[in-house]
């Protein structure tokens, strides 16, 4: 699926999880039900554990319309 095109849209964080694979979980589920969908920080977090604690995890973010 492709990312979606969000340039200038207002974006609000619906989850957060330190493990990236249970936030992609999430972003399916989302994408399942038609919502647009997009990880945040979640590489540095696949390559980087310890730093995930620091950045404060994986964010799963979707355009504030569709909150």
């Amino acid at each position: 699926m492709a990312e979606p095109r969000w340039e200038n849209a207002d974006l609000v964080t619906v989850f957060v999880s330190l493990n990236p694979a249970e936030a992609a979980l999430v972003k399916s589920a989302l994408e399942g039900s038609g919502v647009e969908v997009s990880l945040v920080d979640d590489n540095v977090s696949r390559v980087e554990s310890p730093l995930s604690i620091v950045i404060g995890g994986v964010k799963v973010v979707v355009p504030k319309d569709q909150e």
